[in-house]
């Protein structure tokens, strides 16, 4: 939503970001914007021009219980390394690396990005060791039609 032509744009007090002058709430942190309405604006950030539209600040818990947010994410190291070193290689290389992001990212608070990494590293480990079982089945039909047909 764009802020309307012709009419004053208000800032919020809270994340500093313009907003139109007909919403009673920041389109981006959802203060209230109804109590600022005769306060003066205030003064923006060294570095930031006056008047130019400023990128809100990221917002934490979209859409998050803050309890999801911080839950301990399983890498799935371990399984990873089993599906390379057993099962396919080029797929459980695709688990590793995404098993070792894992940690990284919780380490530099990232959760979000943790939880993406960690199921990437599930779903790769599992293409592995389905496409292991999968070669191995094709393999034994093999050597038990080659049994069969006496070669």
């Amino acid at each position: 939503m764009g802020l309307a032509q012709g009419s004053p744009d208000r800032r919020c007090t809270h994340c500093n970001a313009m907003n139109d002058a007909t919403r009673s709430s920041c389109q981006f942190c959802g203060e209230s914007l109804n109590a600022a309405r005769g306060a003066p604006t205030p003064e923006p950030p060294s570095g930031v021009l006056r008047g130019s539209r400023q990128d809100p600040p990221p917002r934490v818990n979209q859409g998050q219980s803050s309890s999801q947010s911080t839950a301990p994410v399983k890498a799935g190291l371990p399984a990873a390394i089993f599906a390379t070193c057993c099962c396919c290689l080029p797929c459980g290389i695709a688990a590793l690396v995404f098993a070792s992001q894992v940690n990284t990212f919780v380490a530099i608070g990232k959760h979000q990005e943790a939880r993406i990494a960690a199921r990437k590293a599930k779903m790769w480990t599992k293409v592995s060791i389905v496409s292991a079982v999968v070669v191995w089945a094709i393999y034994g039909a093999m050597v038990m039609i080659a049994a069969v047909n006496g070669r």
